[in-house]
């Protein structure tokens, strides 16, 4: 039942899928780091972490070439969800397992950690399927922030669904979810080489969507909500 508490609470341990699923992003990390520690200068570091985004990353006009073609390997159909575990920096990959670990406990305490795991890995496949469609090649698609955002937007339906439904007037937190993704948009749109934006964009679309998936009910409180706080 969406808000009702469960026995460890929000500041318990972190859910085990959430765990792992953390676990994988930082191992990457660090194979990363280890494996660039044993070469040296700087064009050492690069080639190392440039192996393992080629092999790791979505490559969108590729993957769609390959779809049109009928040509789709595994490789190709295992990036949709492998890209997310591999990242630019530490300092992305840092990034974005605070912020899985942060908001996925928060979403794991209200609703469940497997809705979570959904949000994140359905935002991760149709964000990339979004972002073939724009890519002109050059750079893969990578890291965890794709996934993330579907994380977040199940947070933000959370937040419309209960404010709704307990008839809670002070809405200004329908705001964080939102800032944080227009910070996003505007950062991939200014400072990225890839369309990341679009597939952020969608990814926090997917993640909105999945709450009716898991609670078919709260469809028409979504809609009430969103249209009331539109109104104000």
């Amino acid at each position: 039942m969406i808000g009702d508490s469960n026995e460890n609470g929000m500041y318990g341990p972190i859910p085990p899928t959430l765990f792992v699923l953390a676990s994988i992003l930082a191992t990457v990390e660090l194979v990363n780091l280890a494996g660039s520690a044993e070469l040296t200068g700087i064009a050492g570091e690069q080639l190392w972490r440039r192996a393992s985004l080629t092999f790791l990353g979505f490559w969108g006009s590729n993957f769609l070439a390959g779809l049109i073609g009928g040509d789709l390997s595994w490789i190709r159909m295992l990036s949709l969800v492998t890209y997310s575990f591999v990242h630019y920096s530490t300092f992305d990959a840092i990034i974005s397992i605070v912020f899985l670990v942060g908001v996925g406990r928060l979403v794991a305490f209200v609703l469940n950690d497997k809705a979570a795991l959904f949000a994140y890995f359905a935002a991760a496949v149709l964000g990339a399927l979004a972002y073939s469609l724009f890519d002109k090649g050059g750079s893969p698609l990578a890291g965890g922030t794709v996934g993330f955002n579907g994380i977040l937007g199940l947070m933000w339906a959370l937040l419309v669904f209960n404010a709704t439904r307990s008839g809670t007037r002070n809405r200004s937190l329908f705001l964080f979810p939102i800032v944080l993704l227009v910070l996003q948009v505007s950062t991939g749109l200014l400072l990225s080489p890839t369309n990341v934006w679009l597939a952020t964009l969608v990814g926090f679309i997917v993640g909105f969507l999945t709450l009716p998936l898991a609670v078919p009910e709260s469809g028409r409180v979504l809609v009430k909500g969103i249209l009331e706080w539109l109104a104000r």
